[in-house]
């Protein structure tokens, strides 16, 4: 695992660190046990390391920032945000405590319990999970001491979905954090029974997993329900909500009628957005598929157009540009390469694993027959039917979005755009199991007169969210492999290189 690290030469802590931490409610004998130094500036650092070497360092001022000012800093950009202490535990025990700051791990250990952990950087950034992914997965125990406050519960059912909500013990008491209750205890009762409170907290922690029987009141508030991915076509984005978390939308077209090209730009403006997505490009090898989405998000200026010994013209896609896609897909963007043997269990079991290490919220299956067709055939539409119905639920049950290419039932010398979602291929049952279903269709040149110059149109053909159906004619250019509304949006089709 590659970071970047610096020369670091740690100083005694200042007398003025000391009174800080003391003021805080810790002992800094304590403390001596930790990788905690002042810098050259007097400043409080908290080393982070990976296999023990130094990958992190967090930074805060020995007092109490003024309004306006940041509570921690890192020291370095790209270094490796690690758990904090995750070196000094001990993984022959089933089980660790994760705290949301540095200052509550030091309380919880100092309250005499070991396999305390911190994470590097507040509530928000959940990149610890991917790092720390191989040691956590195996515990059978994850007590987690959030911030009780609308962010930490905000965070709790992502953390848990990760890492597995049957593992989860939440630590819930009336205090802010670990160092609130330890400081605000000792100065009522004294620090050993501070301590004590703290030690108690953390044995009295409650199993998130409750079954699957709920009160109505205990059901989490649908904050989230409208929630997702702008498309960048505002067919989609204003009738459909864009692509929205813990949805399956069905994208059908005829042979050639762009659905995975089409896929391959959606994907592409998500991740723009801080989408992680996962792949399965079932009809293409993977180098193919890699060539299509350079093609894509490389661009007019990522790309040039040349001739093939046998005449045909294509996109090649500039050295220079393969490169810095490289760097904007990396960690962003996953491909599943296996061919043979998959079927929708093996491809679950992949997405899964791409959720829980990679933080993967958006997941493409290209296309559908090649899932159904990995079992016995015999009934096909009960085959389609099966894997919707599982591919939605790992939707719902994820809270991330699915996309599945289908065909339709028309021939590709269709003479008009489908209308219905009964014109989807097979069971009736999948469209039935979808949140929504979009066509692309491809528009014959002797048609196109009569769709306004139009390369295609793009139909809303099922809407279970907003119940709206529409439909808009798209230009397309296989330059860029890319479909817009307008000649302007193609102008200025450009991703953040």
């Amino acid at each position: 695992m590659s970071f970047v690290s610096e020369k670091i030469e740690p100083q005694e802590l200042t007398d003025e660190a000391v009174f800080y931490l003391e003021k805080r409610g810790f002992d800094t004998a304590a403390i001596d046990e930790l990788p905690i130094w002042c810098d050259e500036k007097g400043l409080i650092n908290f080393g982070y390391y990976h296999e023990g070497e130094l990958c992190f360092v967090k930074v805060r001022k020995p007092s109490k920032p003024a309004k306006g000012d940041p509570k921690a800093w890192a020291k370095w950009k790209n270094g490796l945000r690690t758990l904090w202490l995750l070196e000094l535990c001990d993984f022959s025990k089933p089980y660790v405590i994760i705290t949301f700051g540095e200052y509550d791990a030091v309380a919880v250990r100092q309250a005499r319990l070991e396999n305390v952990v911190s994470v590097p950087s507040g509530d928000q950034d959940l990149d610890w999970i991917n790092i720390c992914f191989d040691q956590l997965k195996p515990l059978s125990e994850i007590y987690l001491w959030i911030d009780n406050d609308e962010s930490g519960r905000n965070i709790l059912p992502k953390i848990a979905a990760r890492l597995g909500e049957r593992k989860i013990k939440v630590i819930d008491t009336n205090y802010k954090d670990a160092n609130e209750m330890l400081l605000m205890e000792a100065k009522k009762n004294g620090s050993e029974a501070a301590e004590q409170a703290v030690y108690e907290a953390v044995q009295n922690a409650k199993w998130l997993y409750k079954g699957d029987v709920m009160q109505f009141a205990d059901i989490a508030e649908p904050d989230d329900t409208f929630d997702g991915y702008k498309t960048g076509l505002s067919v989609l984005d204003k009738n459909l909500g864009g692509a929205l978390f813990g949805r399956l939308t069905l994208h059908s077209g005829s042979n050639k009628a762009g659905k995975s090209t089409a896929i391959n730009q959606l994907v592409a403006t998500s991740i723009e957005q801080g989408a992680v997505v996962c792949v399965y490009a079932g009809e293409d090898e993977a180098s193919t598929y890699k060539y299509n989405m350079q093609v894509h998000v490389g661009g007019y200026e990522g790309s040039e157009v040349k001739e093939s010994n046998a005449g045909a013209l294509y996109a090649a896609v500039m050295p220079e540009y393969k490169t810095k896609i490289d760097e904007w897909a990396f960690n962003r963007l996953f491909v599943i390469t296996r061919r043979s043997g998959l079927d929708e269990d093996t491809i679950i079991e992949n997405f899964r694993l791409a959720f829980e290490r990679f933080g993967c919220n958006r997941f493409v299956v290209d296309n559908l027959m090649k899932l159904v067709a990995s079992k016995d055939t015999n009934n096909l539409n009960f085959r389609q039917t099966q894997v919707i119905n599982k591919l939605s639920d790992f939707a719902k049950e994820t809270k991330t979005i699915v996309d599945v290419v289908v065909h339709t039932n028309k021939t590709d010398d269709e003479q008009e755009p489908p209308t219905s979602s009964r014109e989807i291929a097979g069971a009736k049952e999948i469209v039935n199991l979808c949140d929504s279903a979009v066509n692309w269709w491809r528009v014959p040149e002797a048609l196109k007169d009569k769709y306004g110059g139009a390369d295609a149109v793009c139909t809303i053909l099922e809407n279970r969210v907003f119940g709206i159906k529409a439909q808009a004619n798209l230009i397309f250019d296989w330059r860029i492999r890319r479909f817009a509304e307008t000649q302007e949006q193609l102008r200025n089709a450009r991703y953040r290189l």
